[in-house]
């Protein structure tokens, strides 16, 4: 089966995507195609919750296995679409800037039998821009390390310029 998504942003108006992809693939297929298509650093840290109608996590999915014991979470490598894509309406957020608690909205649009031989996953749709993957409170990143940085100033020399050896 082929199952097809669409994705929207609760931040950039007029930004959606679709993509199709295999039941027999995993969460960790459809976490590359997004992030390939978005142009996202795909070192990022990022994850899938499986939800109900109301967006409240059932299941989270994660790059890395965390913890064996906690049934509530599954690393996306081995978790197939097909698996737990069971709700005809399944509604999912994926999580891609831990930490601003950021998430794109992800549905379930339609289901259907494989008919052409296309690589998947695809997406099918794409209107409008992503928004930013990460966000920096108070503007760029880029004045994350001279604001750290400022601590230090006024710091020129040490007390003793003997070398030890």
């Amino acid at each position: 089966m082929v199952y097809r998504f669409r994705i929207i942003s609760n931040e950039v108006e007029g930004f959606v995507r679709e993509f199709e992809i295999k039941g027999v693939q995993t969460f960790y297929d459809f976490h590359l195609a997004i992030q390939k298509n978005l142009e996202y650093d795909n070192a990022q840290i990022a994850s899938f919750q499986i939800t109900d109608q109301s967006w409240i996590m059932v299941k989270e999915l994660t790059l890395f296995d965390l913890d064996e014991d906690n049934l509530s979470l599954a690393p996306m490598d081995v978790a197939t679409i097909d698996e737990f894509v069971t709700d005809p309406k399944q509604r999912i957020l994926y999580l891609f800037d831990m930490f601003n608690d950021r998430a794109l909205f992800i549905e379930l649009v339609g289901k259907f039998k494989e008919t052409e031989t296309k690589n998947f996953p695809a997406c099918i749709l794409e209107k409008g821009e992503p928004p930013v993957q990460i966000k920096v409170d108070g503007g760029s990143s880029s004045n994350i390390f001279g604001d750290a940085m400022s601590d230090f100033e006024g710091i020129n020399s040490y007390e003793d310029d003997t070398v030890v050896e």
